[in-house]
């Protein structure tokens, strides 16, 4: 006897891991085990190990459940985000001058995917398309530009929070106080100007929200502005 206990000290948990690893098999020949085997709970009652992994598979399914519906809300806003981008892809190439398509764009963007604030900046226009005349659409004096360089430079859709200062220059008119913006500069050969939409919630332009889609809502004004400059 004396032996049988040392020899059963001599095994420590190591040794059982490595046993029940080398053999998964193991409970499928000894099923009783997993009726008297008891684990810990969280409410401090014990349970058999059949009853936890019940317990564990069903909150698994619960889990890839929640899942599988947040992928299918995500699937829907992007269908619908993708027919607005349609419709005003639509709307945007039957407009007839440089006028027409700013209202068109307001219009759309407020209203279709519910922006609080947009403006549009030109910086290398005609004289003759008449924007000078608008204090709020021509960078006459270059101050948006040089400004938001570097952003520009990138031609790459940028969101975030930005400071005061920055939020009065980009919408000096803006009802609210835009907590998060988002910048698309508008380029053909050249750099022709700069959307940016606003809004009051700091989450829906947040810095770590993807651009995928406002970059082709960049691209898709600066393809209809070039027909006009």
């Amino acid at each position: 006897m004396k032996t049988q206990v040392h020899s059963l000290a001599a095994v420590d948990e190591q040794d059982v891991v490595r046993f029940l690893q080398n053999h998964l098999d193991f409970f499928r020949s000894h099923s009783q085990l997993l009726e008297d085997l008891e684990v810990p709970h969280e409410t401090g009652r014990a349970v058999s190990l059949v009853e936890r992994q019940l317990g564990l598979l069903r909150e698994h399914k619960r889990q890839l459940k929640h899942q599988l519906q947040e992928l299918m809300q995500i699937a829907r806003e992007n269908d619908q985000l993708a027919q607005r981008m349609h419709e005003l892809t639509l709307k945007l190439i039957n407009t007839h001058s440089i006028d027409e398509l700013i209202t068109t764009v307001h219009a759309s963007l407020r209203k279709d995917f519910g922006v609080d604030e947009v403006a549009l900046w030109f910086f290398s226009v005609p004289e003759e398309l008449g924007l000078m005349q608008h204090a709020a659409l021509f960078d006459a004096d270059y101050r948006v530009r040089n400004d938001f360089e570097n952003i520009l430079r990138e031609r790459k859709s940028v969101c975030g929070r930005f400071r005061r200062e920055q939020v009065e220059l980009l919408m000096p008119g803006a009802d609210a106080v835009m907590e998060s913006m988002a910048l698309m500069p508008l380029y053909d050969q050249k750099l022709l100007g700069l959307l940016v939409l606003g809004s009051s919630d700091m989450r829906r332009f947040h810095a770590g929200k993807g651009t995928d889609m406002l970059q082709r809502l960049g691209e898709l004004i600066s393809a209809v502005v070039r027909f006009y400059v």
